[in-house]
């Protein structure tokens, strides 16, 4: 073992075989799995697109309601493309799977830090339960978003200008939600390369989210006004903390309205006061894009849990208590979800099962914070002890 965790040459070829073995996994849990809602949902818009209708406008009578159709235009063709290839869920179930390995590979091989953070990482990505059950078993496109939200820390990292704005793109132009942190990464271009290039940068991404939009026009601009009334859900649901807020009377729509420009506001100005770095902006921004919804579920909240791993102190005792954790975080979902105990789905019991992640790296984040354990980009964490 220490002889894997040393010498880079044998350890590519572990991170070669946990790739290729979280393939496999994901790959039979797919196969043995019906998914969940998030994937009739694709499919069924993506089948329409298969079949040259329009997934913003389908025909009445269609399997899924209209106000469903929130994703952007090159999600749906790119799972059209693979429909068009083999007309079953079960391939864009092994995209995500894909997409899956690929943040292995890319964490394993390339991320900046020493064998035995990547190792733990790695390996908790590819085998942790609560990935597994959360993405997976219920097959959800946050794997490739988060690739690319990965691809976006590692450039970060080194400096990969450029890497970072592709990756940025991407994820605005399958998702939109890029948009919360594209000042961060505009501002951190105009430091570190001139106002300049990051005027260049800026417009690039502006022109290619036109362009992504183009197909369907002007109906994928619908996707904005449907997202935004997830917003004025009276009753908020799911695994939202919101509804902390509605059991005791104190819920409103506002406090989405509000509250989440204000924070972004407030993560952007401390940014630029450089409390924080750009990495810590970008995974604040995209936090509290999620944390605040009424409709924020346990899918949502471990998206906002994972990229504070590259960001807090791993040690050996942290990553026992993640295990331990996440583990019975995932029981906790797996019992609420599938056979309606422990509180049934959307109960308080479930808001607490599914962000029991969440609120720990948060809290390990803002203990490393107050004692100046926060690396800058380029230095490499303490290995783990």
């Amino acid at each position: 073992m220490s002889r894997v965790l040393e010498d880079e040459r044998t350890w590519r070829r572990v991170v070669f075989a946990i790739a290729g073995v979280a393939l496999l996994l994901r790959l039979a849990i797919a196969a043995i799995t019906g998914g969940g809602n998030d994937l009739k949902i694709y499919y069924a818009f993506s089948s329409l697109v298969v079949d040259g209708g329009n997934p913003y406008s389908p025909p009445a009578g269609f399997s899924q309601p209209e106000r469903l159709s929130d994703n952007l235009p090159a999600e749906y063709l790119l799972f059209a493309g693979l429909l068009e290839l083999e007309n079953s869920k079960y391939v864009l179930r092994a995209l995500f799977a894909v997409a899956d390995a690929g943040v292995v590979l890319l964490i394993g091989l390339l991320y900046p830090r020493a064998i035995p953070w990547r190792a733990a990482l790695v390996f908790f990505y590819a085998f942790s339960p609560l990935v597994l059950g959360s993405w997976t078993a219920t097959s959800e496109d946050k794997t490739i978003l988060f690739l690319f939200l990965v691809l976006l820390l590692w450039s970060l990292e080194l400096g990969r200008t450029v890497t970072g704005w592709a990756a940025t793109t991407a994820i605005g132009v399958l998702k939109g939600v890029s948009i919360a942190f594209v000042p961060f990464l505009a501002w951190e271009t105009w430091r570190d390369r001139g106002l300049r290039v990051a005027a260049l940068c800026l417009g690039g991404f502006g022109v290619v989210m036109l362009l992504g939009h183009l197909p369907w026009w002007p109906d994928a601009f619908d996707v904005y006004d449907r997202r935004n009334g997830h917003i004025e859900f009276r009753t908020p649901g799911h695994a939202s903390f919101m509804q902390l807020l509605d059991r005791v009377g104190l819920y409103d729509p506002a406090i989405v309205k509000l509250g989440v420009p204000l924070l972004l506001v407030a993560t952007f100005g401390a940014y630029v006061l450089r409390r924080i770095d750009v990495r810590e902006g970008i995974v604040l921004a995209s936090l509290w894009t999620l944390v605040l919804q009424p409709d924020h579920s346990y899918t949502r909240a471990l998206f906002a849990a994972l990229p504070f791993l590259f960001l807090i102190e791993l040690t050996l005792r942290r990553w026992a208590v993640i295990w331990v954790v996440s583990t019975i975080g995932s029981i906790g979902i797996y019992f609420q979800q599938e056979r309606g105990e422990l509180g049934g789905y959307g109960s308080l019991p479930h808001v607490v099962a599914s962000n029991l992640l969440l609120v720990l790296v948060i809290g390990y984040y803002v203990a490393d914070k107050l004692g100046g354990r926060i690396s800058a980009p380029g230095r490499s964490l303490p290995a783990l002890r």
